[in-house]
C-alpha cells in the first residue's frame, strides 16, 4: 500500500489560456509512482512552488520545494528567500536555480516529455502539454530534407544573439518568422505547443536559442525541434556528458557565428549531410540522462521527506 502524501501547489506559471496543470504535471505523476497523493490548498506534507506569484507565503507545509526552469540570472527568487528565512531547513529546490543544499538538478525540458503515455488525452492549453513521446528523442524516423522548408524562427523576446543569428541566416536565404517577433509569415502561432511542433516538423532547421547561458539551463527549445526531425540551431550551456552536440548546430557563444552559417549552408545543400546530422542521437549512448526519469526524481524526494 502506498503511503499517503498531501501535496500543495502555488505560484506556478500561466500565460493567457496556457496554464500549469497540477494533476497532469511531472511532479504529481512522479510522486504518484510511490505515494497516494491528495492535492490540498494548505497544511501539506510537500508544497511545490515557483516564481510566478506570492501565494506561497500564506502556505503551511512540512517541506517547501522551489522549482524554477529559468536560469539564476533571470529567476525571481524573492518569495523563495522569504520562505527560506522562515522555514529554515524545510526548503529544497529543483531545476537550474539552486537555493538549497537539498537540490535536484532537473532541466526544464524533462517536464515536456510524455513519460506516462497520456499526453494525447490532455488539453493542448496545458503548459507543458506533454506532446513528446519519449521514443521521439531516441528512435526518430528521419525523412529526406528535399520537401522541407529552410528555417523557422519562433520568438517573442528580442534577444540580441538571436537577432544577430537571424541577420546572418537571412543574408543567405529567407527565414520564416512565425512568432510575434519580426513576424513575416502572414499568420502568428497561437502559442500552443501543438502548433509549434507541427510547424517545426516542416523545416530543415529551427533556431533554438535559450534566453541565457547558464549551468544546466536547457529548456524545451533543446528537444522540440529535434523531436520533429528539424535540426536545432542551438545556443545554451550543454552538459556534454549527457547531450551529443553533434546532433545540433551548436553555438557556445564564443566561436564565430559565421561558422554556424557555414555549417547551415553545407547541410542545406546536401541531403546526405542533412540525414547524417539528423540521425545523430541527442543523448550520449542514445540514452536519457538517468536524473530526468520520474523514478529517479521520486527516489530523491523519498530521501528528503
Amino acid at each position: 500500500m502506498k503511503k499517503k502524501l498531501k501535496v500543495s501547489f502555488a505560484d506556478m506559471w500561466g500565460f493567457g489560456t496556457r496554464r500549469f496543470n497540477n494533476e497532469s504535471s511531472y511532479f504529481y505523476k512522479s510522486l504518484s509512482l510511490r505515494f497516494d497523493i491528495e492535492i490540498v490548498s494548505n497544511y501539506s506534507d510537500i508544497h511545490i512552488f515557483s516564481c510566478f506569484g506570492s501565494e506561497t507565503v500564506k502556505i503551511k507545509s512540512n517541506l517547501f520545494i522551489f522549482f524554477c526552469g529559468e536560469s539564476p540570472q533571470n529567476a525571481n527568487t524573492s518569495v523563495a528567500k522569504i520562505i527560506q528565512s522562515e522555514a529554515e531547513n524545510r526548503v529544497a529546490s529543483i531545476g537550474c536555480t539552486k537555493i538549497s543544499e537539498f537540490h535536484y538538478w532537473l532541466p526544464l525540458w524533462a517536464l515536456y516529455i510524455d513519460w506516462f503515455g497520456d499526453g494525447i488525452r490532455r488539453s493542448t492549453t496545458d503548459d507543458p502539454a506533454y506532446l513528446i513521446n519519449p521514443k521521439l528523442l531516441v528512435s526518430r524516423k528521419i525523412v529526406s530534407n528535399k520537401k522541407r522548408r529552410f528555417c523557422n524562427f519562433i520568438y517573442t523576446n528580442p534577444d540580441s544573439s538571436r537577432l544577430y543569428l537571424l541577420e546572418k541566416l537571412r543574408s543567405y536565404k529567407h527565414v520564416d518568422c512565425l512568432g510575434k517577433l519580426l513576424n513575416n509569415s502572414g499568420f502568428q502561432l497561437r502559442g500552443t505547443e501543438f502548433d509549434k511542433l507541427a510547424e517545426q516538423s516542416l523545416y530543415k532547421f529551427s533556431v533554438s536559442f535559450e534566453n541565457s547561458f547558464a549551468y544546466d539551463y536547457n529548456t524545451e527549445k533543446l528537444i522540440h525541434a529535434y523531436s520533429m526531425g528539424s535540426i536545432p540551431i542551438y545556443f545554451g550551456n550543454i552538459n556534454t556528458e549527457e547531450i551529443n552536440t553533434d546532433a545540433l548546430i551548436y553555438w557556445n557563444g564564443n566561436d564565430s557565428i559565421d561558422s554556424i552559417l557555414k555549417e547551415v549552408i553545407e547541410i542545406d545543400n546536401s541531403n546526405s549531410k542533412f540525414l547524417a546530422k539528423a540521425k545523430q542521437p541527442l543523448f550520449i549512448n542514445n540514452k536519457y540522462p538517468a536524473r530526468v526519469s520520474p523514478v529517479s526524481f521520486v527516489s530523491w524526494i523519498e530521501t528528503i521527506i
